[in-house]
């Protein structure tokens, strides 16, 4: 299992910030632009670009797309609920889904019916942060840039009913 963090930031048209291991080191460097079409997300690993997400524009419901750069891509669907989110990842093989709470940024990534991933609201450095859990390490870019696009989609969503 392995723990990372990042600031929860007030987004900007561009936004630059770190994903930190438990040691303070930064792991992932994302930068968040806003596009013509909607927000363009990339993730750099060791300074390398490692994944971009993207929105698809003509989708009622949110649909974003993560490829990363060597090859593999897969879609996120968004089905809303009442009381909750549900975010289908097609395209990775298996049956994985991101499931949270509307109100409080809590989210599971789910691999089947096993937690391979989490997304919680912590403290650290004195203010709010993300505590991002990964069980899986052997998928644990996957499932970061999974916990991105859930973090894509809520703030999105967040930006159309505030």
């Amino acid at each position: 299992m392995k723990k990372f963090f990042a600031a929860a930031e007030t987004l900007n048209i561009v936004d630059h910030h770190a994903i930190v291991d438990e040691m303070d080191q930064e792991v992932y460097e994302v930068h968040r632009n806003f596009t013509f079409w909607g927000r363009r997300v990339d993730v750099r690993k060791n300074s390398e670009h490692l994944f971009s997400i993207q929105k698809l524009a003509i989708s009622f419901l949110p649909k974003y797309i993560v490829t990363f750069d060597d090859g593999k891509l897969f879609t996120i669907n968004g089905r809303m609920s009442l009381f909750r989110d549900r975010l289908d990842v097609e395209g990775l093989g298996g049956d994985y889904y991101a499931e949270g709470q509307l109100w409080d940024y809590s989210y599971r990534v789910y691999r089947g019916e096993e937690v391979v991933g989490s997304l919680e609201m912590t403290e650290r450095w004195g203010e709010e942060a993300f505590e991002i859990t990964v069980e899986d390490e052997s998928m644990t870019d996957v499932i970061i840039s999974i916990i991105m696009a859930v973090d894509v989609i809520v703030d999105d969503r967040d930006r159309i009913y505030s």
